[in-house]
């Protein structure tokens, strides 16, 4: 931001020469698309496994509820500081796209400093990719590979190596076919906010909540929000409205229409004796 704010000379040069709109809360999206991204972004964090990992690894409940406050209310004046980062690479290069800004500036920056912020970018990158890859590598072998196949240790740990290789690699190959960066990141997030949809209605209203209704809300809600997505958002609706209300009509539907399943409420019946044994 310090070499943005240097090599711009502040907001007022970027006022007279920019639109309008780069200046105001909303720039040039839509207030459905923003308030979409906000509630991805709520539902995302709710379900992050990094996020969920580093709240665990406090000293008391009072700790974690006091950090996440803490960098909740961090996140206001990093997003300014991005917010101006972008709009100065606009006024800077305006023939560049907004994914190269980063490198633009990186170009006026001190060696010593441009190293330091390109390693705390690997840095960050690593600790969420590499930790989405171990969730899904550990979720594919427990609860696919180990039930099926019931391996012996050794096979296990080969297994998962191998499908740890595969998860590693694989996004590499989407990757190359979805170049809109920002719009694939929070198409993600809306996928992982049908699993909040689904954890919340489960958590406040349990009438609703089934096993087989989840599982079925979480694979209607990850093909509805897939297929909005590569249709562009038909009539202008984010496709993290979809994802949002997708699970809970399943659930509902579900619940009104089988009356939930059997061996849930056995299995509730269970759950509540041993709890009040």
């Amino acid at each position: 931001m310090a070499v943005a704010w240097n090599l711009t000379g502040g907001i007022a040069p970027m006022v007279k020469s920019m639109p309008a709109h780069c200046f105001t809360w909303r720039g040039a999206l839509s207030g459905g698309t923003i308030g979409a991204w906000i509630i991805g972004t709520a539902g995302a964090i709710f379900s992050t496994q990094f996020i969920i990992q580093a709240i665990s690894a406090t000293r008391s409940p009072e700790a974690a509820r006091a950090s996440s406050l803490m960098a909740a209310v961090l996140c206001v004046p990093i997003s300014l500081a991005l917010g101006f980062i972008g709009v100065a690479a606009k006024f800077v290069h305006p023939e560049i796209k907004s994914l190269y800004a980063l490198p633009v500036f990186l170009e006026h920056m001190n060696p010593v400093l441009a190293g330091i912020v390109t390693t705390s970018l690997v840095a960050s990158i690593f600790v969420s990719v590499c930790t989405v890859a171990l969730a899904i590598a550990s979720l594919i072998v427990k609860d696919f590979y180990v039930l099926r196949f019931r391996p012996t240790p050794e096979v296990e740990l080969r297994m998962t190596r191998w499908i740890s290789l595969v998860v590693g690699f694989l996004p590499l190959v989407f990757v190359l076919f979805v170049p809109q960066i920002l719009a694939l990141s929070f198409f993600t997030r809306a996928l992982r906010l049908s699993v909040s949809v689904v954890a919340l209605i489960g958590i406040y209203v349990p009438f609703f909540s089934s096993r087989r209704g989840a599982i079925w809300g979480l694979v209607l809600a990850t093909l509805a929000t897939t297929v909005w997505y590569l249709l562009g958002n038909p009539f202008g609706i984010d496709n993290m409205y979809i994802a949002l209300i997708t699970p809970a009509i399943v659930l509902v539907f579900g619940r009104l229409l089988f009356n939930g399943d059997a061996s849930d409420s056995v299995q509730d019946e269970r759950l509540a004796t041993q709890k009040s044994h």
